[in-house]
Formats: C-alpha cells, sequence, structure tokens
C-alpha cells in the first residue's frame, strides 16, 4: 500500500505545532521546553501533539528539515544565472567567511 499523503488540515495542524514549539524553543529553550508546553501554548491535549509527532526530537528535526529547505531555495535563485567560476568564487568567500567566524 502507498504512504498516506497528508491532506491539508494535517499539515496546517502540523504547521501550527511546529510555530508553538519553536516559540518556546526560543523563550525557554529546547531542553526546559516540553511537549506539554507545546499542547498548553496550542490548548490542546499532550496526546493531539502525539498525534502529529513522537515527541519534542521529532519536532525540532522538522525545523531543521524546513530550514534547510528554504536555504537551499534562497541559494538556488542567488546560483540562477551565474557562471561556474561565478558559483565557485561565491561557495569560496562564503566558506572562508563562515571559517573565520569560527575563530
Amino acid at each position: 500500500m502507498p504512504p498516506k499523503m497528508p491532506d491539508e488540515s494535517e499539515q496546517l495542524r502540523k504547521k501550527q505545532i511546529i510555530e508553538a514549539a519553536w516559540g518556546l524553543f526560543a523563550e525557554k529553550g529546547y531542553v526546559a521546553t516540553t511537549m506539554r508546553d507545546i499542547a498548553a501554548r496550542m490548548g490542546v491535549s499532550t496526546g493531539a501533539l502525539y498525534n502529529y509527532f513522537k515527541g519534542k526530537e521529532e519536532i525540532m528535526a522538522e525545523l531543521r528539515d524546513r530550514s534547510l529547505k528554504k536555504r537551499a531555495a534562497r541559494y538556488d535563485r542567488e546560483l540562477n544565472g551565474m557562471t561556474a567560476k561565478e558559483m565557485l568564487c561565491k561557495h569560496l568567500d562564503e566558506f572562508t567567511a563562515s571559517y573565520d567566524s569560527e575563530e
């Protein structure tokens, strides 16, 4: 049987959970935030969250994945129309800048 595709309401609910979790992670920190906190922020039962995510680790993974997809899309737009040499120079500049900022 093919995997079930999430419907719009399921996607919307997941987005709401992620947004509530993101706010709490920013306010309280990831470690201090519990699934109970996220549920309370949303006004739902804790069990309701587990219908969408196994735990806050899975929510954080979803946040990471969404962030990386947005960055990749932005980066693709920036590189669109560049020559190979221009792309290489951009990559090297960004690598150098990130390396310098770690020191």
